[in-house]
């Protein structure tokens, strides 16, 4: 459902950000196809989802051993950003990924950006040790997975990621790196919901989906009105973006502290979250109580990351999802970052130089921090 709903909606894009209207592009990805080499399903301790695929690939060049399948982002990734729509061959690049341990989210986006960087000339043959990186080529996208695995020649500029390899190659690299914080961002597009590129640009992570629930929320898949979230959304505006951002770090940073996956969360309401978390904890949190330790996580992290150098500055989505797509769902939809930016700051009690304000860490009790952010 990710990939159809995606790219309907414009949440997905291709090609290193720059193209959108991949919708009958994307249909040997979406989820239905995956049957095709689906062993079983498997789950979590007790959980009823069963988000899980576990397949398998018997022949061809791709032949993936019984195990864990690709999901929506690894297909997203190791898909449309590279232009290829061969499944099996994502299922390939998953399979390598989970045997090095590398996040396939930076993964295929690097892969891109460095396919782009290809290009335009920045970097050739040469450079990549004979490979040639080029739109719809998954082959090459595999054997890159292995030398970034091992930093072996060309992969040893690619394995820190985008940001990192953006500042060994030069010229115009930067431009192609699509990044915040240093983190590749996964397949929200900030242009389909305005709402995304404020969560993403201020997460301390970086490029996250995780520090809240917008592709819950935001994308009208659940709704929480005990909350005050309103029933429906409105995608590609940016008015009255920052306090649902706030209230949906608020709710994500319940669900991370208290190991609830979201895919859950996405089919219960806050109060059977916190009722889930009396009953484990032994304290009997009020709702109030229990968004006042999310406000102060996101405090505590943010201030954290202020101590080891983030600045105003750092939150901010790459200028190329600062412009609009010529067609397909998002054509001319930009997110107003200056308006949520503004409205999340003064809301959230940040400051000009993006630190929490002293009376916030006072409120919150932080007088520790306190004492570091202003001595």
């Amino acid at each position: 459902i990710g990939m159809v709903a995606g790219t309907r909606s414009g949440g997905v894009c291709g090609k290193n950000w720059a193209q959108g209207d991949l919708y009958d592009f994307a249909k040997p990805l979406r989820g239905f196809a995956i049957t095709n080499y689906l062993v079983r399903r498997k789950a979590c301790y007790a959980c009823p989802i069963g988000c899980k695929r576990v397949v398998k690939v018997d022949s061809g060049p791709y032949q993936v051993d019984e195990g864990p399948g690709p999901e929506f982002q690894t297909c997203a990734n190791f898909g449309l950003m590279l232009m290829n729509n061969n499944l099996e061959g994502v299922m390939k690049a998953n399979e390598l990924c989970n045997r090095y341990g590398l996040d396939t989210i930076s993964c295929g986006s690097t892969i891109a950006f460095a396919t782009e960087c290809f290009e335009n000339g920045l970097i050739s043959k040469k450079d990549t040790d004979g490979i040639e990186l080029k739109w719809g080529d998954i082959d090459a996208a595999i054997e890159m997975i292995h030398r970034i695995a091992k930093r072996e020649g060309f992969g040893d500029v690619l394995a820190e990621g985008t940001r990192a390899a953006a500042r060994k190659i030069g010229g115009s690299a930067s431009e192609y790196a699509i990044e915040v914080k240093g983190m590749e961002l996964p397949m929200h597009d900030p242009r389909g919901f305005h709402g995304q590129g404020l969560a993403q640009a201020i997460s301390s992570r970086g490029g996250c989906h995780l520090d809240s629930l917008h592709w819950l929320i935001e994308e009208n898949f659940s709704h929480y009105p005990e909350l005050g979230f309103a029933e429906h959304y409105e995608a590609q505006t940016s008015e009255g973006k920052a306090q649902m951002t706030i209230m949906s770090e608020d709710l994500a940073m319940l669900c991370n502290s208290g190991v609830i996956c979201f895919y859950v969360m996405g089919c219960i309401s806050s109060d059977d979250l916190l009722d889930m978390l009396r009953v484990t904890t032994g304290f009997d949190y009020t709702r109030e109580e229990a968004l006042k330790c999310s406000e102060r996580i996101l405090c505590l992290k943010r201030g954290l990351s202020n101590l080891m150098g983030m600045k105003a500055e750092d939150d901010r989505l790459p200028k190329r999802l600062m412009t609009s797509l010529e067609s397909g769902p998002t054509a001319g939809s930009v997110p107003g970052m200056d308006l949520m930016l503004r409205e999340y700051y003064e809301l959230r009690g940040i400051d000009s130089n993006g630190r929490p304000k002293k009376q916030k860490l006072i409120d919150l009790n932080l007088t520790d921090l306190d004492a570091k952010l202003f001595p």
